[in-house]
């Protein structure tokens, strides 16, 4: 079990950071429809896609505790990737977003 998180975070550090087999160059305001497609096929490879797209709801208030902050814990990874993927002048745009709707 503890390999798929290593394999996780690999990916994850690799999705930011590149290892020159899966960059996704940071977002300067061009080409948004590139980033989009990488940023799906990256983030659908870690089971986070579904998160961006809605498909994974959101568990509702009678849930129990533990799916809320794991799936809590999803929703701030996924935006975490998402926003070091983007040049600094981007960032404003996302700043204040709570959600990965509002990416």
């Amino acid at each position: 079990m503890i390999s798929k998180y290593i394999s996780v975070f690999e990916f994850n550090m690799t999705l930011i950071e590149g290892d020159g087999s899966r960059v996704i160059n940071k977002f300067n305001g061009e080409n948004f429809n590139l980033l989009k497609f990488k940023l799906e096929m990256g983030l659908a490879s870690v089971d986070l896609w579904a998160i961006v797209d809605e498909s994974e709801a959101s568990p509702h208030s009678n849930v129990d505790p533990k799916v809320k902050k794991k799936y809590q814990r999803r929703v701030k990874k996924t935006i975490s990737i998402i926003a070091l993927k983007l040049e600094e002048n981007q960032l404003g745009h996302i700043k204040s977003c709570k959600g990965t709707t509002e990416v």
